[in-house]
C-alpha cells in the first residue's frame, strides 16, 4: 500500500514539476517578446539627444515640483503687503523653478514632449493663480510678474534639459 502512495506522489508531483517548468518557460517568452518590443520602440532618433545612463538626475524633482506649485499658489492667496518689483521677481522666480524641476521630472520619466508641456502646465498654473486672485476684493493685477512668468518658464525648461542631458 505505501508502494502505492509513495508512485502516486511521485507520478503527482512530476505533474506538478512539468506544470511549473511550463509556466516558467511562457513566463520567460513573454518578458522576452516585451523586452524586443521596448528595445525596437525606444531607440532614440537623431534629433533627439542620447539619454545619460546610470543614474538619471533629477531624483526627487517630482517632490519639488510639487513644493513648488504650493508655494505658488499660496504666494497667489496671501497677497503681499505692497507690489514692489523685488516682488513680483521673486514670485516670477518661482515659476522658473517650477519648470525646472518639472522639466527634470518629465525627462526623468522619458515623457516625450517635456518642453512643450512644461511650458503649458506653466501658463495654465499662472492663468489659474491670477483668476484665483480675482476672488480677493482688492485685486490689482501684478504686470511685471505676469511679464516675466514666460520667459522664467521658458529659462527653467532649458536650464532643466541642460542639466538633465549634460550631467555624469
Amino acid at each position: 500500500m505505501n508502494r502505492q502512495f509513495r508512485r502516486a506522489q511521485a507520478k503527482q508531483d512530476k505533474k506538478v514539476e512539468r506544470e511549473k517548468d511550463r509556466r516558467k518557460s511562457e513566463r520567460r517568452a513573454r518578458l522576452q517578446s516585451v523586452r524586443q518590443r521596448r528595445r525596437r520602440t525606444t531607440k532614440p532618433s537623431s534629433d533627439t539627444p542620447a539619454k545619460p545612463r546610470g543614474r538619471l538626475p533629477g531624483r526627487f524633482s517630482g517632490a519639488l515640483m510639487i513644493a513648488t506649485v504650493v508655494f505658488i499658489v499660496l504666494q497667489s492667496a496671501v497677497p503681499p503687503p505692497e507690489q514692489t518689483a523685488v516682488n513680483s521677481a521673486i514670485s516670477a522666480g518661482f515659476y522658473l523653478l517650477l519648470a525646472y524641476f518639472m522639466m527634470l521630472w518629465l525627462l526623468r520619466r522619458s515623457t516625450e514632449r517635456a518642453f512643450v508641456m512644461t511650458i503649458i502646465a506653466g501658463v495654465m498654473l499662472a492663468f489659474g493663480a491670477e483668476l484665483g486672485k480675482l476672488f480677493r476684493p482688492e485685486y490689482s493685477a501684478d504686470y511685471l510678474m505676469l511679464a516675466l512668468i514666460v520667459p522664467g518658464l521658458l529659462l527653467g525648461a532649458l536650464l532643466g534639459r541642460l542639466v538633465f542631458y549634460n550631467s555624469p
